[in-house]
């Protein structure tokens, strides 16, 4: 689901992830859990920033699951 907040969008997923790659920084997961990814386009954008306003935040839920957090926010909400 995705809401609008104060010129933001916000994004928040729950992931299952086995492997708890999902906590690692994009550049430090596996190339297995990449492939893993590609085509999920939840995934695409959790794995590689949007832009200069897209934040993603990562909370391990217990087990595998996972909270995923995106922001995306508007550079023209401040004009």
């Amino acid at each position: 689901p995705a809401s609008y907040v104060s010129g933001d969008y916000v994004t928040e997923t729950l992931v299952y992830d086995e492997s708890g790659e999902i906590m690692r920084p994009p550049e430090a997961r596996s190339p297995a859990w990449r492939v893993r990814a590609q085509g999920r386009p939840h995934f695409n954008s959790i794995q590689k920033p949007i832009g200069p306003g897209h934040r993603v935040h990562v909370a391990a839920m217990g087990g595998a699951w996972f909270w995923v957090e995106q922001i995306f926010q508007d550079a023209d909400a401040d004009d």
